[in-house]
């Protein structure tokens, strides 16, 4: 950023310190602790500005469109939509352009006490800013649907273009109630689920997010979506569809065909793409589960993150054993017991609690 004039439209415009108050890295919060590193102005402007980011979703937006006159349109017409009327008898763009800091400049300001009574010009400004921001988020939720699982347990969900989304275990599904002609169709996904999204007459993209910053665009396909404990996992099972994921303020995108499975982890720079067959990750929305050179590892994962269960094995050699086979989803004991047979080992389970041996 330009050292010698910066704002708080400066630092909302600005890609790096975004990332940095959604999702902070080691190499973020060292360049933005040394920017603002003794320099109380400075300290004040990041303190604003993260107040308003974290009030305010700028998710569907690109920095570029991150400006006052933008922020406050926003806000504005949510309101509307709820059938409140906005005070227009102020601009935020001409108030924001108040508060700009010259370093070393005739306007900048000699002490923090200098500093803080300037922001007392603006602080009404924030103060409706963040009031607003909750306004907005509080009617975006009256506006929005969410669907829980518990361990186990799976769920049926019509969304609002009558798609159809099955819900696994552990899991949490959000979307808008009503999707408007023209508008992007948005899923918030926590778990894993199975999609089967409809086309619409005007292409309507169909985009499903994921907490790992890794997002599944699609016009009309059916496809499986896991998210758990920074791993995301995309399997098709028809039509084509693009993942886009936020690495280093950029984004990477890669584009699947049936039969193809796309693995994703935080911990790890690179998308791995294979093949595979889509029966053996989709299997459970028949409620089975299938095993094809599955490895323990993965069963006992799939237990932990699923089921809810403590899985405790006691030669860690057999995680690393290959399983094949299949056994009912919907039914604990019997799972547990096809999974005996198969490993040749003693489970034994009670109160949540297994144990293999």
């Amino acid at each position: 950023m330009d050292s010698e004039r910066y704002s708080i439209i400066d630092l909302l415009k600005n890609d790096a310190f975004l990332s940095w108050v959604k999702r902070p890295t080691p190499e973020l919060d060292a360049y933005w602790n040394a920017w603002r590193a003794k320099d109380q102005v400075k300290i004040e402007l990041i303190h604003h500005a993260k107040q308003i980011i974290l009030s305010i979703d700028f998710k569907k937006s690109s920095p570029g469109e991150i400006d006052d006159q933008r922020i406050l349109n926003r806000i504005k017409k949510t309101l509307q939509q709820n059938g409140e009327e906005v005070n227009h008898s102020y601009r935020i763009d001409e108030t924001l352009e108040q508060s700009i800091i010259r370093k070393d400049g005739v306007k900048a300001p000699t002490s923090l006490k200098s500093f803080l009574s300037g922001w007392q010009k603006v602080a009404a400004v924030f103060i409706v800013l963040v009031v607003c921001a909750v306004v907005l988020l509080t009617h975006k939720k009256s506006q929005t649907r969410t669907f829980v699982t518990d361990f186990g347990e799976t769920k049926v969900i019509a969304l609002p273009d009558h798609s159809q989304v099955k819900l696994n275990g552990n899991s949490k599904l959000v979307f808008s109630s009503e999707w408007e002609n023209g508008e992007l169709r948005e899923v918030w996904l926590e778990g894993e689920a199975y999609f089967s999204v409809n086309p619409t007459v005007s292409d309507q993209k169909f985009v499903v997010y994921t907490s790992d910053q890794f997002n599944v665009e699609v016009l009309g396909t059916e496809f499986n979506v896991s998210n758990r404990k920074g791993k995301s996992s995309v399997v098709l099972s028809s039509g084509i569809i693009k993942l886009n994921v936020e690495k280093d303020n950029q984004t990477e995108r890669i584009f699947m065909e049936p039969g193809e499975m796309v693995e994703y982890e935080r911990a790890k720079p690179d998308l791995r793409k294979k093949e595979v067959d889509p029966q053996r990750y989709t299997s459970w929305t028949k409620d089975r589960l299938i095993f094809d050179n599955t490895s323990l590892k993965e069963i006992k994962f799939l237990l932990e993150t699923t089921y809810g269960l403590t899985v405790k094995v006691t030669d860690e050699a057999l995680l690393e054993k290959k399983l094949f086979g299949s056994a009912p989803s919907n039914n604990i004991n019997l799972l547990l017991q096809g999974l005996a047979k198969s490993l040749d080992h003693k489970i034994t389970y009670k109160n949540n609690h297994v144990r293999i041996e």
